[in-house]
């Protein structure tokens, strides 16, 4: 299939995108900004969005329910890359039977508030949880018990055989060569520079054991287009690389790496690839036809390698 050819995009929806790309970039510039917005998470009560939480934990059953087709979870150690404030995948790893699950992140995000937002999210979903994982109401009651407020979250963690691994930079992991079973990511890769994710992928490969799988769901779709609806999931594709990061702010950087670069990579770095899928969006293929021009970098896709918004892989050593 040929690649697609550049068009021209409107400029009503560019102006309307560029007043939030501009407002998130003066934002990020704000001196202490990073301190500032831990500090305000430590004294207010966390809160999240419903929606958030089902669907993290909607993916986080389907990365269980992918392993499970090629290895047991019970007993298996876990790594999670970027666990992010709300450690729902991690508990649904216990829930599934995980002797030990590595939470990791930059910086320490997860609170005890927002902990118990991930147990009151597993909670209204228990039903679900336990069908899709095929466990018994004991193994769940197990996942969701404690009281992160109450215990604090290093005591609740341990009490569940979880370790925090924040801050951490996991390209140089303090874990033994070939001691993790498991590895899963979600929603993370799209967030690290091209470079430290091969890296990253390396260091998997060396704690991982022999046959040891990786699952890494990636939403490569531009961030910005979940909430402002007047762009396209492929908007940020009409960008140089000068452009893209002179405007958009690095607190949600973006390597805008395509579904065929996250194989490959994974590829160089000594995995197989156990099963791909993606979904291809088809407002995006529109976009892409109609007016949406593309920087060069990505005039060398197929349509369908641009228009994909979410990837999916599971890899094996």
């Amino acid at each position: 299939m040929m690649p697609v050819m550049a068009k021209r995009s409107g400029t009503g929806a560019w102006d309307h995108w560029l007043r939030h790309a501009l407002a998130g970039k003066c934002k990020s510039l704000i001196p202490f900004a990073g301190f500032l917005r831990d500090v305000r998470s430590r004294t207010r009560e966390y809160s999240s969005t419903l929606d958030r939480g089902d669907w993290a934990l909607e993916e986080g059953l389907l990365q269980v329910e992918w392993l499970k087709h090629h290895r047991a979870v019970e007993g298996a150690t876990v790594l999670e890359v970027g666990s992010g404030w709300e450690p729902i995948i991690p508990l649904l790893f216990v829930a599934a039977g995980a002797k030990r699950v590595y939470l990791t992140d930059q910086r320490r995000l997860a609170t005890p508030g927002s902990a118990r937002w991930a147990i009151q999210t597993m909670v209204r979903h228990r039903a679900e949880i336990t069908e899709r994982l095929q466990i018994s109401g004991a193994d769940f009651n197990r996942a969701v018990s404690g009281d992160p407020m109450a215990s604090g979250l290093d005591a609740y963690f341990d009490g569940l055989g979880l370790r925090y691994l924040a801050p951490c930079d996991c390209r140089h992991l303090d874990l033994p060569d070939g001691s993790v079973d498991i590895v899963t990511s979600r929603a993370v890769l799209e967030h690290i520079p091209a470079d430290v994710i091969a890296a990253i992928l390396r260091e998997l490969h060396r704690i991982l054991g022999p046959g040891g799988l990786a699952c890494h769901f990636i939403d490569p779709s531009d961030h910005w287009e979940h909430v402002d609806k007047s762009i396209s999931k492929i908007n940020f594709l009409q960008h140089s690389d000068f452009v893209h990061g002179l405007i958009h702010s690095p607190n949600n950087y973006q390597n805008r790496l395509r579904h065929p670069e996250y194989v490959r990579m994974m590829k160089d770095a000594g995995f197989a690839v156990v099963r791909e899928e993606r979904e291809v969006d088809a407002a995006s293929l529109m976009a892409l036809n109609a007016s949406l021009k593309l920087a060069s970098r990505f005039e060398q896709f197929v349509p369908e390698d641009l228009a994909t918004t979410n990837t999916y892989l599971l890899v094996r050593k």
